[in-house]
Parts: structure tokens; C-alpha cells; sequence
């Protein structure tokens, strides 16, 4: 079964944020997606998914604090299942941290399953 969890009022108004800069990058996006918009392969509960032409992003939001042993589990299960399906990938935002709280921070960063470090959002 897999990890769910209530999002906080951080979470909530940064993926609202992530959701608006994709559909400005001409992504189409769905917030809490049912599992019609998932591949049989990756029916988790992301918090967003986002298509635009062949590439695919599901994208799930936690804060630092609700990183734990099982919400680790749950995100290794959704990254596995993720990286057998072509044209998709997975990003993590992580909220919480120091500089989420600088106005010169970058937005968020992603770790993506098909690249070796974090990026910038």
C-alpha cells in the first residue's frame, strides 16, 4: 500500500506554484491524478502529473519533516516504478529546509530519476 500523507500549507501553496510554472512551460498538468492518468506500471498517489508531447513528469512534494522511514520507502517504491516506464520521470521538491525561507532562493530543486544530481527547478 502506498504512503499518503496530508500536505501543510507550505506544500500545498509550492506545488500550486509548481503546477503554474508547468503550465506556463506548455505542460499540461493534473493535480492528485487518478490512476486513468497513470501508466498501470506507476499507480501511485503523486501529487501532480504533467505531459507535454512525449515526456512525462510525476512530481511529489513533502516537507523535510515527513521524511520518514516510511515515506522513504513509499518514494523509492514510486522512483522504481517510474524508471521502467519510457518518457517518464519522477521529481522530488523537498520543503523545509534553510532555504526555503531566504527570498533569494531558487524556487525548488529536483531530483529526477534519470539524472545524477539535483537541478535546478
Amino acid at each position: 500500500m502506498s504512503y499518503r500523507h496530508h500536505k501543510g500549507l507550505t506544500e500545498l501553496r509550492l506545488l500550486a506554484r509548481l503546477a503554474q510554472q508547468l503550465r506556463q512551460r506548455g505542460y499540461e498538468v493534473i493535480m492528485q491524478p487518478q490512476a486513468t492518468a497513470l501508466p498501470p506500471e506507476a499507480n501511485y498517489p503523486f501529487d501532480l502529473v504533467a505531459a507535454k508531447g512525449d515526456r512525462h513528469l510525476a512530481l511529489e512534494v513533502r516537507h523535510r519533516e515527513r521524511l520518514g522511514l516510511n515515506g522513504q520507502e513509499d518514494l523509492r517504491a514510486m522512483a522504481q516504478a517510474i524508471a521502467q516506464v519510457p518518457d517518464w520521470r519522477l521529481d522530488l521538491v523537498v520543503t523545509g529546509g534553510e532555504s526555503s525561507h531566504r527570498s533569494d532562493a531558487p524556487l525548488g530543486y529536483r531530483q529526477t530519476t534519470g539524472a545524477p544530481g539535483p537541478q535546478r527547478y
